[in-house]
């Protein structure tokens, strides 16, 4: 005759389900817990993973300078010295060429105006190299812009400038921005003598 087991009578079969259940409760708390993580990750990191200078894995310090300084000269073309001076932060200092220091946000936008008030236009620079450094980069490279000359037409000149940047809320700024402008070329024998000549 067959004898019938209930379920929970069957040793087996009871700690059988027992297991399961742990098994399965387990199995939900590691995925609470793996999206607990996912959303921390993301409140802490918006940009999904970014190094002390701001540039994502796909973007290099360089190229995301490089970037930036494109940014600063097509700005520059819109001759709008208000938006080319938010580039800088507020404490930022420049260096320009033959001239004082010049402090602030405020003052360096004062400057751009003058500089754009003297009709210099075309203003291109060419990242050459960036150095990272914790939260600041430096960059240097070359420049170029054409300006009135003692005739009044335009002249090209080129120099050499290196930027200080650092990352400020996510964002590249300008800290410390300083350019040299290239020598004039010195006449040649032929040109001193025909201007004696004259």
């Amino acid at each position: 005759m067959t004898k019938i087991v209930l379920t929970t009578k069957a040793r087996q079969g009871y700690w059988g389900r027992h297991a399961l259940i742990v098994l399965i409760v387990g199995l939900i708390l590691a995925l609470v817990a793996w999206a607990a993580a996912e959303f921390y990750g993301e409140a802490i990191d918006p940009l999904g993973g970014t190094n002390s200078l701001g540039a994502t894995h796909e973007q290099s310090a360089k190229e995301a300078v490089a970037a930036a300084s494109k940014r600063f000269t097509d700005t520059y073309a819109t001759k709008d010295a208000s938006d080319l001076a938010s580039f800088y932060t507020k404490d930022a200092s420049a260096f320009p060429p033959d001239m004082a220091q010049v402090e602030g946000r405020e003052n360096i936008e004062k400057m751009w105006q003058g500089v754009m008030d003297m009709g210099v236009t075309d203003l291109t620079r060419t990242t050459k190299k960036v150095e990272e450094n914790g939260t600041l980069a430096t960059e240097s490279g070359t420049f170029s812009f054409k300006a009135p000359g003692k005739d009044g037409k335009a002249a090209d000149a080129t120099g050499d400038y290196v930027v200080v940047w650092v990352m400020r809320e996510g964002i590249w700024k300008m800290y410390r921005d300083t350019w040299n402008s290239d020598p004039a070329p010195r006449p040649t024998q032929a040109a001193t003598q025909s201007e004696v000549q004259d």
